[in-house]
């Protein structure tokens, strides 16, 4: 029984996209149902160097019945058709991209029968970030900081400098 139900939900999962680092491989799988994608189902595989294998699962549960054919009349038909994980439950919904400010995209999420909103998430990253405008040593007139193998205690927090960082995105 296992093989068969691991081989049902391994062909609901694609790979999405593989990263290296310095001690591992990391493959991204994306969950799909009936072809649709589940947003925040995913798989993430990582293997070490050593061969340690760790899978990390947030997958949703297929739903017991799909109704797509007695979709809400309020529900937006602007977005993509997705399903949501809601707790381990894939939710059908519509993701309708908006732009409530400049610089501020929000992916919606409505239940796809009823039209209630379900979710806003945002796609920007902070317009603010906490950085080196230049050298620490430099900036403190400090030549007696050490690095301190890589310790965050290591740097004064006079060092840092907070500063716009327009144009990001996730």
């Amino acid at each position: 029984m296992w093989p068969i139900l691991a081989a049902m939900l391994l062909a609901d999962l694609r790979v999405d996209y593989t990263r290296e680092s310095l001690t591992a491989t990391h493959i991204h799988y994306q969950q799909y149902i009936d072809g649709i994608p589940v947003i925040g189902g995913e798989r993430i595989e990582s293997i070490s160097r050593d061969g340690i294998r760790t899978v990390t699962d947030h997958l949703a549960a297929r739903p017991s019945s799909t109704r797509i054919a007695a979709l809400s009349t309020t529900a937006p038909r602007a977005g993509d058709l997705v399903y949501l994980n809601v707790n381990g439950e894939a939710k059908l919904a519509s993701r309708v991209v908006v732009d409530e400010q400049p610089q501020r995209r929000y992916a919606n999420y409505y239940d796809a029968f009823t039209g209630a909103l379900i979710r806003s998430d945002p796609l920007f990253w902070s317009s603010q970030g906490r950085v080196f405008e230049v050298n620490p040593v430099a900036k403190l007139n400090r030549p007696d900081l050490r690095d301190q193998n890589n310790a965050a205690s290591a740097v004064p927090d006079a060092a840092y400098s907070v500063v716009d960082l327009p144009d990001l995105a996730p």
